[in-house]
Formats: C-alpha cells, structure tokens, sequence
C-alpha cells in the first residue's frame, strides 16, 4: 500500500482598509549586524534559518519581480501571525477569525500599531515555505496582499499540528 499523500496546502487571503502611500513612523526591529567571527563554528553548529524568514525571503522576491518594494519585518506583526497560527493549530480550525472571534484587524489593533491596511494570507499542509507561498500567489485574492506594492511591514508565523503546519502572514500599511 502506498503511504498516505501529504495534504495540499489551503491557501487564503483577507484584506481590510485601502492602503495610502505615506511615509511609516513605526520603527522596524531589524537584527543588529555582526561580523563574522575569525573562528566561525562548522557549519553544522551554525543555525538553521527559519521557515519564516523564508517565506518574507519568498514574497520579496515575488515583489521585487513585480516592482513593489521590499516588505520589512514587523515583531508586532510577528506575533499576531504567530499566535493566530498557533490557535488555529491547537484549536484545529482554519480561519481569518480567531477562536476569540477577532479578526486580523482587531488581532494588529491590540499591538498598537496604528494601520491604514491590514492583510492576511493563511496557509495549512505543507512544510516548504516556497510552496507556502506559491499557493498564496495562485489562489484568488493574492494581488490584494503579496503583490500590493503599499503594504510595507510583514509578520509571519507557523505552528505545527498532527495535520501539518499552519501558516499565517500579516501584512500592513502604517496611518
């Protein structure tokens, strides 16, 4: 008998607000630069990068392609993404609205940060972020959020299940 397929990712897309060019006043937490040690460990001490990064790697990439600038990570956004992904993995559903009944926008309000537009793309059944990705870009609605050149700030987080991860990106436009 042959194992059993691994499910096809879900993609989906939810937008709010009409995003306006403006400049951003929300600071953007970037990691600090480091230069590499003289006596760097070998490469299999060296850390993994995240499914995360790569999915925000992913999507500017398409963006880049698609003449819309470079979408900056967000740690408010971050967590909204991470914890929505982790409700939906513990509670087994999948959904823009959380098992509080909130939706993305109310979900970025609590961080305080203060937004115009607010998207959300949500993704379970596969591991490969490209692939995460790729589902959100063929699925209907992906022009409101990958490839709306004013969205600015990203957030991404994945929880895994029994049923496979599940994926949730939170793009926005400061006021």
């Amino acid at each position: 008998a042959a194992p059993p397929a691994e499910p096809r990712p879900t993609p989906s897309t939810s937008s709010t607000g009409s995003p306006s060019p403006t400049p951003s006043r929300t600071a953007v937490t970037r990691p600090p630069t480091v230069a590499p040690s003289p006596t760097a460990p070998p490469e299999s001490a060296k850390p993994r990068p995240r499914p995360e990064a790569g999915v925000v790697t992913r999507v500017n990439t398409l963006r880049a392609a698609n003449g819309c600038p470079e979408l900056e990570t967000d740690a408010r956004l971050t967590g909204v993404a991470q914890r929505h992904s982790e409700d939906m993995a513990a509670r087994n559903y999948f959904d823009h609205t959380d098992s509080s009944g909130r939706g993305t926008g109310d979900r970025v309000d609590a961080t305080g940060y203060d937004w115009s537009a607010v998207g959300e793309t949500i993704a379970t059944g596969t591991s490969d972020p490209a692939a995460v990705v790729e589902e959100w870009r063929n699925s209907p609605g992906r022009d409101n959020d990958i490839f709306n050149c004013d969205f600015v700030h990203v957030g991404v987080g994945i929880a895994d299940s029994s049923r496979g991860p599940y994926w949730t990106q939170v793009l926005a436009t400061p006021r």
